[in-house]
């Protein structure tokens, strides 16, 4: 009776001891899915605005709210300044900042995406942010233009931006509308 007693004890022991090791590691396993989900991610491309030229922009792309984002971007080669800071006190999921791209060093000043790629134009992201719960993350995100523009230049069917074409159409009506005040204005 005293051995089975003991066997049993010890069965008990190894059995909550091998749950109390699982309960640990699931633990862990959650607490890292929570931090996915409100850890920020920023991401660096182009948006093309036509079919020749692109402004760089820098995307929030992970769930959670980035917050005092602090970076520079930096643009090899360049002519001139390679870089730029850029910062935001808030950077919610989703949001994107439009920078326009420094002339490469051997580039004519019409700066279009082919200019870029053909200078062989590197972006670099680097900088830091929080995370809404204070945790410090590093920012360090590369975007090389060439073979991303050597793919996406045959197979993309160019779309504009909706938010650009109505920029563009309100200014056009804009002055129309300017030019006819104008007119009535001066009695014409």
């Amino acid at each position: 009776m005293d051995l089975a007693l003991v066997v049993l004890t010890a069965a008990l022991v190894i059995t909550t001891v091998v749950y109390a090791v699982y309960t640990a590691k699931m633990a862990a396993e959650m607490r890292e899915t929570r931090e996915l989900g409100i850890r920020p991610r920023l991401g660096l491309l182009i948006r093309p605005v036509d079919p020749n030229i692109g402004l760089i922009e820098i995307r929030s792309l992970g769930p959670g709210t980035a917050l005092a984002v602090s970076v520079r971007l930096v643009q090899e080669p360049a002519a001139g300044q390679a870089e730029r800071a850029w910062q935001a006190a808030v950077f919610w999921p989703g949001e994107k900042a439009r920078l326009k791209p420094l002339p490469p060093s051997n580039a004519s000043p019409s700066i279009t995406i082919q200019t870029l790629a053909d200078a062989q134009v590197r972006l670099r992201l680097d900088g830091s942010m929080l995370e809404i719960d204070g945790k410090h993350h590093a920012v360090k995100e590369t975007f090389e233009v060439a073979p991303w523009w050597a793919a996406i230049r045959e197979h993309q069917i160019y779309e504009a931006d909706p938010e650009m074409v109505a920029n563009r159409e309100r200014k056009r009506t804009r002055s129309a509308v300017e030019r006819i005040a104008e007119r009535l204005a001066s009695g014409e």
